[in-house]
């Protein structure tokens, strides 16, 4: 290498083409994190060097007390070291255990030192409130939970609260080492070539004008299901609040809905007035889902490949059957979806066509017999949320209302802008649904109800609302704002597909927020700090090397224009 190409090179590593505001989201965002796993890490370091390692007089306290739907009000506790019957009355102690399940529930007092493991509870169907105390300060936790769990209050948590300071303090560790790595990022990501590896701008379609907000929820979708299924980690379902942000994660399984919708709204935007060529259709969705399904499929095989027949084995690598009776799916079993979406693909081009003959009409008498059908279904089984939920009966709803939204936005507005109040109408609209669905235990509490045959619509219309007005709304986002929200969503299915497979490694890591590690609060914090952006780190490598070479594969398969007469006027 010649000195000018050495110099052409180096010039080429260091000239700043990404906008210094892109580079500032990115080192961000790369840096909750480690900022997050930093801040568990020096918590309890801190706390010893501030107030050393003098005990603390803790009390625990079963109040007798539970929540609505806990069978008792037991108090589980592992035996803390030194604790034995002669110390603990009240308290039976049975092996490793320790439980207060009955009057006079006596408080528990003990000194803890700053060394110590901390006090460990045992979540449970039987749990009630407990209240501990350290210093002047107590705090009341419910123990219920549907699915038996442990969570930890560690000694460095009660010592700050003794001290009031608990919050202030953790706040201030985390920003200030978020401050500092994010600076470190930065200088980093000053070369170009390290920032187009996290950046790689989100390939446009050969059938359609690219639209970056439709990407963005695409990764909102996909939020969603995670926090979901971070939440049922922890909490189990049936739960009930109408609080539309709690029930965003609560019942966050709508992302699906949401998925679907947008489906049947791209598709149908890149099809309308359209010939679609059939099997160049069907191979371009093929290359777009097969590759990180198969990853997947491999993966589940090889790892559990007893637990699989021949028949059962071959399902998987031809997804038409949605679920497996008796076949543990680790790590995937939300893939699910794979197979109700390749089930409509196959049926799409004919459904896209049928609805530019006939017009609305078509796609409103093809809702009412879905919907009809599924009410046959609830009053024959008396429950129809799994046909609802996991198959395409029940979620061809929301593919057709996504064609429909996408039919008539062709028509009659196509690229026009619209005003943003229709965004806060969608998003008033939206809170509303969700709240009455999350207040009423979501899918739990509708499960023997006439109207979850109804549900897959009425959350299609809330999805396609909320779709057409974010895509049309008449306002200015910054530009690096936009198209790292829209790398985002262009991970959307690797995040989808691999979630579970980073969340056993993030399960386990706390810097506690809530009254203690588990709380909801800390479900939120720990999933939008720590879980979310690593799968996103991860899913950039599958995307990279998994996804991405096949898109190249891909081709144009809507062209021309149809000739054919509408059959039924819209």
């Amino acid at each position: 290498m010649n000195r000018i190409s050495i110099f052409a090179f180096l010039l080429d590593m260091t000239t700043q083409r990404f906008p210094h505001f892109e580079r500032f989201l990115w080192a961000l965002f790369i840096a909750l994190p480690i900022a997050y796993l930093l801040t568990i890490f020096l918590l309890p370091r801190l706390s010893l060097l501030v107030y050393g390692d003098v005990p603390i007089r803790i009390s625990v306290q079963a109040l007798g007390e539970s929540s609505s739907k806990s069978q008792s009000k037991e108090v589980w506790l592992n035996t803390p070291v030194g604790v034995t019957p002669a110390n603990a009355p009240g308290w039976d102690i049975r092996g490793p255990q320790m439980v207060a399940y009955q009057e006079p529930f006596t408080p528990l007092v003990l000194d803890l030192s700053a060394a110590s493991e901390g006090l460990t509870f045992i979540r449970q169907g039987w749990s009630g409130k407990v209240k501990i105390s350290a210093g002047d300060q107590a705090m009341t936790l419910d123990l219920y939970s549907k699915n038996e769990a442990s969570f930890t209050v560690r000694p460095h948590e009660l010592i700050l609260r003794a001290h009031s300071i608990y919050l202030p303090f953790v706040a201030s560790v985390f920003f200030g080492v978020l401050l500092v790595v994010t600076v470190f990022l930065q200088l980093i990501l000053r070369r170009d070539r390290i920032l187009q590896v996290v950046v790689d701008r989100p390939i446009h379609s050969k059938n359609m004008r690219y639209v970056s907000r439709l990407d963005h929820l695409r990764f909102l979708a996909a939020s969603m299901v995670i926090f979901y299924h971070t939440f049922t980690d922890n909490f189990g379902l049936g739960h009930s609040t109408y609080n539309p942000f709690m029930g965003l994660v609560e019942q966050g399984h709508m992302g699906v809905g949401l998925f679907m919708v947008l489906s049947g709204y791209l598709l149908t935007s890149i099809a309308y007035g359209k010939q679609v060529k059939y099997f160049d259709f069907i191979k371009n969705r093929i290359i777009r889902i097969y590759p990180l399904y198969l990853l997947c499929v491999i993966v589940m095989l090889c790892g559990w490949r007893l637990d699989y027949s021949f028949t059962q084995a071959l399902s998987l690598f031809f997804p038409f059957v949605n679920t497996l009776q008796d076949v543990k799916l680790p790590l995937f079993g939300h893939l699910w979806t794979v197979a109700v979406e390749l089930q409509f693909y196959l049926i799409f081009p004919f459904l896209v066509r049928f609805l530019e003959e006939k017009g609305v009409g078509f796609a409103l008498a093809l809702l009412a017999v879905t919907v009809f059908f599924k009410i046959l279904l609830w009053k024959s089984m008396g429950s129809v949320t799994n046909v609802s939920y996991i198959t395409l009966l029940g979620r061809i709803d929301q593919f057709m209302v996504g064609m429909l939204v996408a039919y008539l936005v062709k028509r009659f507005m196509d690229n026009r802008k619209i005003s943003p109040a229709w965004l806060l109408a969608s998003l008033g609209f939206a809170a509303v649904v969700i709240s009455i669905f999350a207040g009423n235990e979501g899918l739990i509490g509708i499960d023997q109800s006439w109207f979850m045959a109804l549900w897959p619509t009425v959350e299609a219309l809330m999805w396609a609302f909320l779709i057409v007005a974010y895509a049309h709304a008449n306002f200015q986002m910054p530009v690096s704002l936009d198209l790292s929200l829209a790398r985002l969503g262009q991970l959307s299915f690797s995040m989808y597909c691999m979630h579970y497979v980073i969340i056993p490694f993030t399960r386990g890591h706390w810097a506690t927020v809530g009254l203690a590690s588990n709380g909801m609060l800390d479900v939120i914090v720990q999933s939008a700090f720590l879980t979310i952006p690593c799968i996103v780190l991860f899913s950039m490598l599958t995307f990279g090397v998994i996804e991405k070479p096949f898109l190249s594969l891909k081709s144009r398969y809507a062209g021309g224009q149809h000739t054919h007469k509408k059959l039924i006027p819209a």
